[in-house]
């Protein structure tokens, strides 16, 4: 088998014990067989670490790292570090799988074919298709930068896409341990490739896990640096690419918001504390540009309005307790 042919399948494993094993099978279980599949286990407390193990033992193309818990960027990061720049490179997380046992063979051998340095696919989410990816089409580095930025055709996730090791290795792209900020590293990896491949394949299941990191209702002590990243993306990408500065400005603005909801959600953060007030007062500041920039959602927009005057703890709160009567009512009917 050429070297220039592997995939190297990288899966950043956390607490994954319940997912772990579909994953690992959907992936190990493809068409193409010129692939390696390094499992890292990010310090995990439950079997993952077990389980890992065992495919290693019964397959000789998985590899584990185990290490301490640092985050899945620094996970992707020691799986890097221990391959070299030929072939591709694939990044699964542990709680979702691949749908068709072709992916990989499809995948590489559209690569080859449009000598593409980057093959973006569809994915299934709660039973829809998660992108608009309707034809096969050939994009430069502009096109794809919006296209990421205003999360059409292309998203900002190191998901669902195949990469040549080459881009990824070669081009001083930094696995940082920082909230959320793969939309950094996946635009940076764009700006340096020379052709990005949009494949009409539906070939990903994204899973939603409820209580991960990203969906629960605490506030992350990291939150804001992953806003202040979201701003100098925006800064890097006007100064580059001046015809998108809307676009990464509209970006920008939604992980603002974001965050900020994400403080109004956590009940632990007073209205009084400096981190709130500080980060409020930052909020309020870009009122002005949220109006007029016209790729900023209708939602975005009614969200900001609403943490912008006060109101969105209030209304949260409201929810809550209506679901909370609601679900009362339910469970008495039942008894």
């Amino acid at each position: 088998m050429k070297e220039t042919d592997r995939i190297t399948v990288i899966i950043p494993a956390y607490n994954a014990e319940q997912y772990i094993r579909k994953c690992v099978d959907s992936i190990l279980g493809q068409t193409w067989e010129n692939l390696r599949l390094i499992l890292v286990d990010d310090g995990s407390t439950d079997k993952t670490s077990q389980i890992a193990d065992e495919y290693a033992v019964r397959d000789s193309r998985v590899s584990v790292i185990h290490k301490l818990n640092e985050g899945a960027e620094l996970a992707r990061k020691a799986a890097l570090d221990v391959i070299d720049s030929q072939g591709f490179i694939m990044f699964v997380d542990a709680d979702d799988y691949l749908l068709k046992r072709d992916l990989l063979q499809q995948l590489v051998e559209t690569s080859i074919a449009e000598s593409a340095d980057i093959v973006c696919f569809d994915f299934l989410h709660k039973g829809k298709r998660g992108l608009n990816i309707v034809k096969a089409e050939t994009l430069d580095v502009q096109e794809a930068l919006g296209n990421m930025l205003l999360r059409h055709k292309i998203d900002g996730n190191l998901v669902c896409k195949l990469y040549r090791a080459s881009i990824v290795k070669a081009q001083n792209v930094h696995f940082v341990n920082k909230r959320n900020c793969d939309f950094v590293i996946v635009g940076t990896m764009l700006t340096n490739a020379g052709k990005i491949y949009l494949l009409p394949v539906c070939g990903y299941y994204y899973r939603y896990v409820e209580n991960s990191q990203s969906r629960n209702q605490c506030l992350h002590d990291r939150e804001e640096q992953y806003e202040q990243e979201a701003y100098r993306f925006y800064e890097k990408t006007a100064l580059a690419y001046p015809k998108l500065k809307p676009y990464a400005e509209a970006h920008w603005f939604s992980v603002l918001i974001y965050v900020c909801i994400k403080m109004e959600k956590d009940s632990s953060v007073r209205r009084s504390t400096a981190r709130f007030l500080n980060y409020k007062k930052h909020f309020r500041k870009q009122w002005a540009q949220v109006i007029v920039n016209p790729h900023v959602t209708a939602r975005d927009k009614i969200q900001y309005w609403l943490c912008f005057l006060n109101l969105f703890r209030s209304l949260f709160r409201l929810k809550i307790i209506c679901g909370r009567a609601v679900e009362g009512r339910t469970g008495q009917r039942r008894v």
